[in-house]
């Protein structure tokens, strides 16, 4: 079963992520879980009551298309300048804001990163995989809402999702890659990624996978 999908599909919520997460939910079969137990996504519904029951199609005109590529590829910056550096600096959001208002990635990144006393080649290995980096949205099993406790979050309609157990492979129906990178790395080099899947009879589907990690 290939979870490795592109839009246009149908999905009612989408969460948006980064490379380093989805390579910890195959290999581990859930992603790292959060200080609070919650995990948020975006809905995309006509009907505010029964948005859950009625998936519309997901395209890259649509409006939360476009705030959750920004939020994938926030995450996806974010735990990358993580892996590389060992911490996330305290000047993050303000390069992640001037980053969104399209302030060049040479510019805006190298200026904050020589505040970190790196050299000159790590910040320009950073710099480069940061412009690689679009991010990934994960996109829920269709019952997903039903098997959780959540509440919407206004103004901006995010859902708010109580997981314990954090958010586990066998929730996800779709990983759609955001940019090339993140494709290429998912899909060409050779690990067994072994997973289980819940059909909607409740009957376990042993599936196995290969993406392209490390």
């Amino acid at each position: 079963m290939d979870l490795l999908h592109q839009v246009p599909f149908e999905t009612s919520i989408v969460h948006g992520t980064s490379l380093e997460a989805v390579i910890k939910l195959l290999n581990y079969g859930c992603l790292p879980k959060t200080e609070n137990n919650f995990f948020y996504f975006q809905a995309i519904f006509n009907d505010l009551n029964n948005f859950e029951k009625k998936p519309i199609s997901f395209k890259e005109d649509n409006e939360v298309f476009s705030k959750n590529q920004f939020y994938a590829m926030n995450s996806a910056i974010k735990h990358y300048l993580i892996n590389q550096l060992g911490y996330l600096p305290e000047w993050y959001h303000d390069a992640a804001i001037l980053h969104d208002l399209g302030e060049s990635v040479e510019t805006n990144w190298t200026n904050f990163l020589k505040r970190e006393k790196v050299s000159n080649s790590l910040v320009n290995e950073i710099c480069a995989g940061i412009s690689q980096r679009r991010g990934i949205l994960l996109i829920p099993q269709n019952n997903f809402l039903r098997k959780y406790t959540y509440e919407i979050i206004f103004p901006d309609n995010d859902i708010r999702v109580n997981m314990p157990l954090s958010l586990k492979i066998e929730d996800i129906a779709y990983i759609v890659p955001q940019g090339d990178f993140e494709m290429d790395v998912l899909k060409k080099n050779e690990i067994q990624i072994t997973f289980y899947l819940r059909s909607e009879d409740g009957q376990d589907l042993h599936c196995s996978q290969i993406f392209d990690l490390f």
